[in-house]
């Protein structure tokens, strides 16, 4: 909840951030239509392009490892790290969709050969293809569907390739459909605590990609007997996620929308303010 989003930085702005209204989807040629294009682009660019501020106290310090495909921290700083990396060799390590969030966030600076990166060559350089052995891909579309999962409110962590491994034959079936990790969903009831089970595990798959017959389907829900596989495609940046379900031992197939609620933000504070009500409630017993 503490990275939701840059809607924070709209909604401090003195005046209100353009509503472009009504989608129009036939276009009439008009001067009338053109001018209003142009005038809301001209506020929306207007309103991006605005500097972000941030508390250097607030932003870790970064180096890319291209051997080993992560970014490592010589500083951290802030809350919103602790949510992401693992630790090792005594530093914290982050995947590449982890660092791109974080930088897309303001929260970290990340250095490739000594020399600080911007975002738009952080997209450029840790979303791309690799060829490291038991290192699955990770594509924009994945770090799509990580970056609305994570905005939404969720924890997500990459499922250990080794541990996949296991299941040769239902990995080989995995790779068939998608190169990208597969990731573990939590909803955290309380900041600061995930729960051991996930919600659900994620495997995004392409658009275009032909959904698995119900034997490859069974295959795959061999890799997640823990908790439930979900299908999340991109579609041009739009996130939906499907629930393929075997009905009956002849393998039949119920495709449904598995809706991803968003998860509302834990107010600030709201532990001390509740232990300040309760002293307060106390001393009053007291002096009655």
């Amino acid at each position: 909840a503490e990275y939701m989003g840059d809607h924070r930085v709209l909604l401090s702005m003195t005046s209100p951030f353009p509503r472009v209204g009504p989608k129009e989807y036939i276009n009439n040629e008009s001067t009338e239509q053109k001018n209003g294009i142009s005038r809301l682009n001209s506020e929306i660019l207007m309103y991006l392009s605005k500097q972000r501020v941030k508390n250097i106290k607030q932003i870790s310090i970064g180096d890319w490892n291209e051997e080993k495909q992560c970014a490592v921290l010589r500083q951290e700083r802030g809350r919103m790290v602790s949510q992401f990396g693992w630790i090792a060799e005594g530093s914290k390590r982050l995947h590449p969709e982890e660092a791109v969030l974080l930088i897309d966030r303001g929260a970290l600076e990340l250095h490739v050969g000594g020399v600080p990166i911007s975002l738009q060559q952080a997209f450029s350089l840790l979303l791309t293809t690799h060829t490291q052995p038991h290192t699955p891909t990770i594509s924009t579309s994945a770090f799509i569907a990580y970056s609305y999962l994570s905005r939404s409110g969720y924890v997500l962590r990459r499922v250990d390739e080794h541990t996949l491994s296991q299941n040769a034959n239902s990995l080989t079936t995995l790779r068939t459909l998608t190169t990208d990790p597969l990731f573990d969903v939590f909803v955290c009831a309380s900041k600061g605590k995930r729960p051991q089970t996930p919600a659900f595990r994620m495997c995004v798959i392409s658009v275009t990609t032909q959904f698995p017959s119900p034997s490859v389907l069974e295959q795959l829900h061999s890799l997640s007997p823990s908790s439930p596989l979900r299908f999340c495609v991109v579609d041009h940046g739009s996130v939906s996620f499907v629930d393929l379900t075997l009905v009956d031992p002849e393998h039949s197939l119920r495709n449904r929308e598995f809706h991803v609620p968003t998860l509302k933000p834990q107010p600030q504070h709201a532990g001390k303010r509740q232990h300040s009500q309760q002293q307060q409630q106390q001393k009053k017993r007291r002096r009655r």
